[in-house]
């Protein structure tokens, strides 16, 4: 694509620290308000679990910091295009990991699809009721797999920067969104989770990239049509 490989690295390592680093520190901010009260040390504790909106937040914030102190003249929304064209591959890949331990039991499980729960024994670690409960690690582990299917069949095409990054949230956020209301636990907001409040946001993020990535190539489709009318 003639970007410059060095930068793109360099954009990586700085989105993945941050990203790393938000997802536990903000993730415990934002989720768990009053354990952080109570023992603040904890957020230095980066091992001690993750959380995926957070992350992408604190990637969000590695980036920008790197616009500014190391990334001048580079083209952000090309870099992160780039790495969005490939990350639901990955993502799949981690939301395995969620789906093996079991780390987001939802609700009780009801309706045809009863068969995707777990049945959580009596005395678990997570604390819920015995019996048959979603695992939302599982349910995401699977349309995260379609949206990278998706993408896979875009990259057959050349598309406009920033179709990538809009395709993967518009897809996501919905269906995050609603995957909420079987969460167990989660801390609640004026009745939705924080989750879902970036769900919305990150839906209208990507419906404006989408509509901004098509006003651009169309600029240029026109622009290249007058010189050649010229």
């Amino acid at each position: 694509l003639g970007y410059d490989g060095e930068k793109l690295d360099s954009f990586i390592w700085w989105m993945l620290a941050a990203g790393f680093i938000g997802g536990h520190v903000l993730g415990d901010l934002i989720y768990f308000p009053k354990d952080v009260k109570r023992e603040p040390w904890t957020l230095l504790y980066l091992w001690r679990g993750q959380s995926s909106f957070p992350g992408f937040l604190g990637a969000l914030i590695g980036v920008l910091l790197w616009k500014w102190l190391r990334g001048k003249n580079q083209p952000i929304m090309a870099f992160a295009d780039v790495i969005l064209s490939v990350f639901p591959i990955s993502w799949v890949f981690g939301r395995m990991g969620c789906t093996l331990v079991h780390d987001h039991p939802g609700i009780a499980a009801t309706g045809p699809f009863r068969f995707l729960a777990v049945d959580y024994p009596r005395g678990n670690i997570q604390g819920i009721p015995a019996g048959p409960h979603w695992n939302l690690g599982l349910l995401e582990m699977l349309y995260t797999m379609v949206i990278a299917a998706i993408l896979m069949v875009m990259w057959r095409r050349k598309w406009p920067i920033g179709t990538y990054a809009g395709i993967t949230l518009v897809l996501y956020a919905p269906i995050r969104f609603l995957l909420d209301f079987l969460r167990t636990g989660d801390v609640v907001y004026f009745g939705l989770t924080p989750g879902q409040y970036f769900a919305i946001g990150l839906f209208g993020i990507g419906v404006w990239l989408l509509v901004r990535s098509r006003a651009r190539a169309f600029e240029r489709t026109t622009e290249h049509a007058k010189k050649e009318a010229a």
